[in-house]
């Protein structure tokens, strides 16, 4: 087999796996904001019939409900980050793939160390060294460090919009209701917990539209 015919070969390969992978992480994503999701809802669920069914007036019952609340409102911090997670090594390979479908359509890729990489040489048996890296399935030797880590960090997960949108509703949610709950049994807790709840959105929102 001439090297060309070895080289193309093996690019396609990465590329079946890649896609695999792409597929497989876009998969536990999906499957951890659905289980966030029914899991919140169940125990938000609970809590409110238990304030239907015992009219929201025993001691005991606003008790119960409001820790219900207060636990949904920490739901979802594990699957946020579990989807962050996923999300970072989703964008690795993504990242990689996009380099390789541009690399065969446009015919060259500017290396990280500022090289510059032709399709040409990539094909030509004669040249040893065609400068693309081959099976580089983290993009670690096809793109700059300093993007790669921006676009894969945990930081840039938790804030990215399709993930925070989903997970600080519930938060925000679980929290309101615990603390309108618990209100009349934990007055100082009541106000504490506003005013941090306040301050934490506030943060949250911020951070938020600076990664945006």
């Amino acid at each position: 087999m001439e090297k060309d015919e070895l080289r193309i070969g093996i690019l396609n390969k990465e590329i079946d796996i890649i896609t695999q992978k792409i597929n497989h992480f876009d998969d536990l994503r999906l499957k951890t904001r659905q289980m966030a999701i029914v899991l919140w809802v169940a125990v938000i669920g609970v809590g409110l019939k238990n304030v239907v069914i015992g009219s929201g007036t025993e001691n005991n019952d606003v008790q119960y409900s409001g820790l219900l609340y207060c636990l949904a409102s920490f739901i979802p911090f594990p699957f946020w980050y579990l989807e962050s997670k996923y999300r970072g090594y989703y964008k690795k390979w993504a990242k990689r793939l996009s380099a390789i479908r541009k690399f065969i359509r446009d015919g060259k890729h500017i290396l990280p160390d500022g090289g510059i990489a032709k399709f040409q040489d990539f094909i030509d048996p004669l040249i040893v060294d065609s400068c693309f890296p081959l099976f580089d399935f983290w993009a670690e030797k096809t793109i700059k460090k300093g993007h790669l880590k921006c676009i894969s960090s945990l930081r840039s997960g938790l804030l990215s919009r399709k993930i925070f949108w989903i997970y600080f509703p519930m938060v925000l949610i679980g929290s309101v209701l615990s603390v309108f709950e618990l209100r009349s049994e934990y007055e100082l807790f009541f106000y504490f917990f506003l005013a941090l709840l306040c301050a934490l959105t506030c943060v949250a929102l911020v951070l938020f539209r600076k990664n945006r």
